[in-house]
């Protein structure tokens, strides 16, 4: 498994914005413009309901398969490098994520990459390119996120800045 490559399907934390549009509307739409809060509910609406039943028919082309549940994107890279004993580098500017997803986090103060992004899947390859366009093929946001290791660290390069991702990527 060292120097497969790590993929991402969906948006990164869109399951915990879907809750606080639906809790919290109101609030939300006294501060941010109507227009940002539609197009995120429309993402959770378009997304969060997909059938990815399909990956099961390409999991020979997968060496790692995560659905996660419950966890954000950094949770999901930290349990990957626990699972294989082993470390990754992974460029932060390649994880799925939208700008209004951003914003809806930013007005809770919260991290995206650590925020609820269940229905997400993380997955191991070596055939990055034809599973990440199956992906999108399917109307799946999809990115090559980086690669396996043969160090333990487990980084994220976030333009000239590479940070090893800690404890402080699960969030409980």
């Amino acid at each position: 498994m060292k120097h497969e490559t790590i993929i991402y399907a969906g948006y990164t934390g869109l399951a915990a914005v879907k809750k606080h549009i639906e809790n919290d509307w109101e609030k939300l739409s006294k501060t941010l413009p109507e227009r940002l809060i539609k197009k995120a509910s429309n993402d959770c609406e378009r997304l969060l309901n997909k059938d990815f039943t399909f990956v099961l028919g390409v999991t020979y082309k997968a060496s790692y398969i995560h659905r996660l549940q419950d966890e954000g994107v950094y949770k999901a890279l930290w349990k990957l490098g626990e699972s294989l004993n082993s470390g990754f580098k992974v460029y932060l500017k390649s994880i799925p994520i939208t700008q209004e997803i951003i914003e809806i986090n930013e007005y809770y103060g919260l991290n995206p990459y650590l925020e609820d992004s269940t229905g997400d899947v993380l997955i191991l390859t070596s055939e990055p390119v034809y599973l990440r366009d199956m992906f999108r093929r399917q109307g799946i946001p999809s990115e090559i996120l980086g690669y396996i290791t043969d160090e333990n660290a487990r980084v994220i390069v976030d333009g000239e800045q590479e940070k090893n991702l800690g404890t402080f990527a699960i969030k409980e």
